[in-house]
């Protein structure tokens, strides 16, 4: 009986685990899978994405044209592909998450992205596009790479500053250089960590040995450290080269880049690949202690969708109603006190419960109150 006991608490506590954020090896997981959505790994295999899915520095994500997929980095920023999206995550770290320092580099190659930034140092922070590359000063913006090749920037909340993709390509060389370099060092450390473990677990190990390893570690720590400056570095002047070369889009601006890399202010694009309510709901059904935040997030960036980003948290966490609730209410306040505009509004009918209902994220159809698949541009609609 306590055999059994002990193996039924095991299984509990692997199935508790299962249903976390990610796995600690693990940069990220995916929310909601639909249609084609899969990722490409490093050495070229592919991997189907279904809800818990794991994600990874080093994957391409691949959606095809019926494909949508929503997924929750370790530092909480969450991040939602559109149809017929390429993604890469070239790099990922998390302070936060136990990494040795914050670090984002991520490429729209084509398709539309929305994002939710998470608690990373946004100075660490680069977005890729075929023609520019943004910096990140805000919380919630999309991105729309067009089929002309022109890239057309959304912010919501917060700002992003946009760069011409030539102003900083030598700037981005140094910093793959410097990850590199690092990578190798603390690679070299461990690897002799691991043989310094296993001589001083041997009784007959030769002392005089074992100094000589403890010694070789320090002297590659220190390249190590030295490493790490040295990217550091490398980041900031990459996001200087994105600050002095770019312009500055605030919450309600949008901007499209061209091929040329050129950049004019124009009409924000529809996003429909989710609705604020879809991702409140999957945010807080990963994990409910997220519940509150992403409700404050949302609907600070969409103060006229608050009560369906509430109703999808709700639905997601039941028990963190309150905390939603009042969260909620603070963001929607605060970004109406900023001057942010009303959003999409909500056109969901009264008694509705259903987050998939909700008007999307961006704009709402012009044909019908319902989401469609495509990308049009349109005024947002005031809440009735």
């Amino acid at each position: 009986m306590r055999k059994q006991f002990m193996a039924f608490t095991a299984a509990l506590v692997t199935t508790v685990t299962s249903f976390g954020v990610c796995a600690a090896n693990d940069d990220g997981v995916v929310l909601s899978a639909t249609g084609q959505a899969s990722a490409k790994a490093t050495d070229g295999s592919t991997r189907k994405l279904d809800r818990r899915s794991p994600v990874n520095a080093g994957d391409t994500i691949l959606t095809g044209a019926d494909g949508k997929v929503q997924f929750r980095m370790k530092d909480g920023t969450v991040l939602a592909l559109g149809e017929n999206s390429e993604f890469a995550i070239n790099q990922y770290s998390s302070k936060a998450s136990g990494d040795k320092q914050d670090g984002a580099a991520l490429k729209l190659v084509k398709g539309t992205l929305m994002q939710v930034s998470g608690s990373m140092d946004k100075s660490a922070y680069t977005l890729q596009t075929p023609v520019s590359t943004l910096g990140i000063r805000g919380t919630v913006f999309n991105i729309k790479v067009n089929a002309d090749g022109s890239v057309t920037a959304t912010v919501n909340d917060g700002a992003v500053v946009s760069a011409s993709q030539q102003a900083v390509n030598s700037a981005q060389e140094a910093v793959a250089a410097a990850q590199t370099t690092f990578n190798a060092a603390t690679a070299k450390v461990a690897a002799k960590q691991t043989r310094l473990k296993a001589m001083k677990a041997d009784p007959d190990a030769d002392p005089a040995a074992v100094a000589a390893l403890e010694a070789e570690i320090a002297n590659d720590q220190k390249a190590a450290d030295t490493a790490e400056q040295a990217l550091t570095q490398a980041n900031q002047s990459l996001q200087e080269a994105v600050t002095a070369n770019g312009g500055q889009l605030n919450a309600g601006e949008a901007s499209n880049t061209g091929r040329d890399g050129t950049s004019q202010n124009t009409t924000p694009v529809t996003f429909t690949a989710a609705t604020a309510a879809e991702l409140a709901q999957k945010v807080a059904e990963n994990n409910p202690k997220d519940a509150a935040d992403i409700a404050r997030d949302l609907s600070k960036a969409f103060p006229g969708e608050k009560q369906s980003i509430i109703e999808g948290a709700i639905k997601g966490a039941p028990g963190e109603e309150s905390a939603i609730r009042t969260a909620a209410d603070a963001g929607a306040a605060a970004g109406q006190g900023q001057g942010q505009g009303q959003g999409p509004g909500d056109t969901k009918p009264p008694g509705s419960n259903d987050p998939s209902q909700s008007t999307p994220i961006d704009q709402i159809s012009k044909d019908s109150d319902s989401v469609t698949g495509s990308d049009t541009v349109e005024k947002p609609q005031s809440p009735p």
